[in-house]
């Protein structure tokens, strides 16, 4: 409670000290009279911003002071003791002068002017000439009584814990209905990808399969094949390796009489390395092939299986492993809207009761 002000060569004031009671207080005057000035003086003592035009014709500096009572003003005896005063009065001074220099003090102390500013918003509610309009708004009343009650704070903090309780129950809201909406769809998705995983598809695997078909399909013809060519080329009677080691045994020997033979018998000799090398190779492969009617079969459930999957999944196996890990994601998407639920539920009820506990407070205060 404002209990004193004085103001000392401010503006066309002289000198001037008021003392207000408990209640309403009215200052009336004429037009011209300095209702104003004493109003610009209090918003000075505030923290408004000072000029020397504000100083009294002839004077050097000016100064305005306010005495209040803050007994009944909890919040702002809290606020004055985070700034190291205590008591239940307050004095604040605000001296302005000529030369720009001026100062502030509360209680006595210096203080700067963002300190009378916030010390004073707990004190002071200064409204204009218009300020009536406002008043008879229906809508503005709550504000103008919460905040003659000083609960804007609280209110504040209500509105807030309010907003976050409303966040999370349609949050919660939400995830209960999707999970309701998605239960066929999560048991599908989760029956398709236990599907592909058991199948072990793998890419690359269907080629190989198809590879190694058509070699089982064809056991016999290949075999018969590597078996003809390797007797031909190595291990038969007048096979191909015979006929050119003669062509070079008979070619080292003429090369005496025509030493330029002696390259061709280079190239026999390279020649017949060759052959025997793939003479080699054909006897490994007839030995390889071998007819296998049973893994032609296994091989041929494989590609049906895998065909089967590519009909459900996708055109192509990296398509079907594409479409789990799709499913995966949103599998898991799925579980972690469960826990996001299970952590929400365990929130909400202690916020229930946080929001409860400042309502309660707000209508007691």
């Amino acid at each position: 409670m404002l209990q004193e002000l004085r103001i000392r060569n401010f503006a066309i004031i002289d000198e001037m000290h008021l003392t207000f009671s408990r209640g309403l207080n009215i200052l009336t005057g004429e037009t011209g009279a300095g209702k104003s000035i004493i109003l610009n003086a209090v918003h000075l003592l505030l923290g408004d911003r000072a000029t020397e035009e504000l100083v009294r014709s002839s004077q050097e500096e000016a100064s305005v002071e306010a005495l209040f009572d803050l007994s009944e003003n909890r919040t702002a005896k809290e606020k004055l003791k985070e700034k190291g005063n205590e008591g239940d009065l307050l004095l604040m001074r605000r001296v302005i002068s000529r030369s720009g220099r001026g100062k502030a003090l509360i209680n006595g102390n210096l203080a700067s002017l963002g300190m009378l500013s916030e010390i004073g918003e707990e004190l002071l509610s200064i409204y204009g000439q218009h300020e009536h309009q406002s008043l008879q708004r229906v809508e503005t009343h709550i504000d103008i009584l919460d905040e003659f009650g000083r609960l804007l704070g609280l209110r504040g903090e209500l509105q807030a814990g309010y907003e976050k309780f409303i966040s999370l129950s349609e949050e919660i809201d939400r995830i209960r209905n999707e999970k309701e909406r998605r239960a066929r769809e999560r048991d599908l998705m989760a029956f398709q990808s236990r599907e592909i995983e058991a199948s072990r598809i793998r890419t690359g695997e269907e080629e190989a399969l198809k590879e190694e078909r058509s070699v089982l399909a064809h056991a016999e013809k290949l075999m018969a094949f590597a078996g003809a060519s390797e007797e031909m080329l190595y291990s038969g009677d007048g096979s191909a390796i015979e006929r050119v080691q003669s062509i070079l045994n008979q070619a080292r020997e003429v090369s005496s009489f025509d030493p330029s033979i002696s390259s061709l018998a280079k190239g026999l000799e390279a020649s017949l390395i060759q052959l025997e090398e793939s003479g080699l190779a054909l006897r490994e492969y007839a030995r390889r092939i071998e007819a296998n009617p049973a893994r032609l079969e296994e091989v041929e459930n494989r590609l049906e299986e895998i065909d089967r999957l590519k009909k459900r999944y996708g055109p192509t196996v990296e398509e079907v492993l594409l479409f789990r890990e799709k499913i995966d994601e949103k599998l898991r998407s799925f579980r972690e809207d469960e826990d996001r639920l299970d952590e929400l539920d365990r929130t909400l009820e202690p916020l229930r009761g946080e929001v409860m506990s400042l309502a309660r407070r707000l209508s007691q205060e």
